[in-house]
């Protein structure tokens, strides 16, 4: 009777290892790294990963080129101070190529298992072309939603890219917003996916300790 249940719901679980981890893809551009809202920027970006939780996180980087600068982890605090120390010099290769980037983010998302993940594109919107699309709509395919940061508010290419990701651009003046975003509980999301979720606490094992209580009347003392 304890092996076959009873058990519960659990509304407490909080995350679901790697299920639903988040991926910053920041511009490090000169045209991104020598605005006048590039600190900013990076405040952004620390605000949104001191809003993780127990989910856990990432860094692309990409200029010309794009490269992982922090694979998938739960230890935010490295993920900040990485991020903190972002700058023009942090990718070589000269130009503006966000699909690659966000190719690499499809590539560690299917190799972390992450299917109901979120990606942050820290953009203005520079390169944002068909290609970029291409890459948003590959990972919408994965159930990440894909949104954007942008220094100089919404843009066309920025909406398009937010709006075929299922996601949303934010401002420099969302941080809560973004923190908000980054909270949600990502339960419903991992509901609607073709995966089991263990949403349920086994009480079988306090059924055993009862059940001991009876056993304990058969090691009394006989009298001699």
């Amino acid at each position: 009777l304890a092996l076959a249940g009873p058990a519960i719901v659990r509304r407490d679980t909080l995350s679901y290892r790697k299920l639903d981890g988040v991926l910053f893809v920041v511009d490090t551009s000169s045209g991104m790294t020598d605005g006048p809202n590039w600190p900013e920027m990076l405040t952004m970006g620390r605000f949104g990963i001191a809003a993780l939780g127990t989910r856990p996180g990432g860094l692309i980087v990409y200029a010309g080129d794009a490269y992982v600068a922090t694979d998938m982890t739960a230890d935010h605090l490295q993920l900040g101070q990485t991020f903190s120390l972002l700058s023009a010099d942090t990718v070589p290769d000269k130009g503006v190529r966000p699909e690659r980037a966000l190719a690499e983010a499809a590539r560690l998302l299917e190799e972390a298992e992450v299917i109901a993940g979120d990606v942050i594109l820290f953009s203005d919107g520079m390169g944002l072309g068909p290609e970029a699309l291409t890459q948003t709509a590959a990972l919408a395919s994965l159930g990440a939603r894909v949104s954007v940061v942008s220094p100089s508010g919404s843009t066309p290419s920025s909406e398009a890219l937010a709006s075929l990701g299922g996601g949303r651009v934010f401002t420099l003046q969302d941080t809560t917003a973004l923190n908000d975003w980054l909270q949600e509980d990502a339960r419903t999301r991992l509901e609607k996916q073709d995966v089991p979720l263990l949403f349920w606490r086994d009480l079988g094992r306090y059924g055993l300790v009862l059940a001991l209580l009876p056993l304990l009347m058969m090691f009394r003392r006989e009298a001699a």
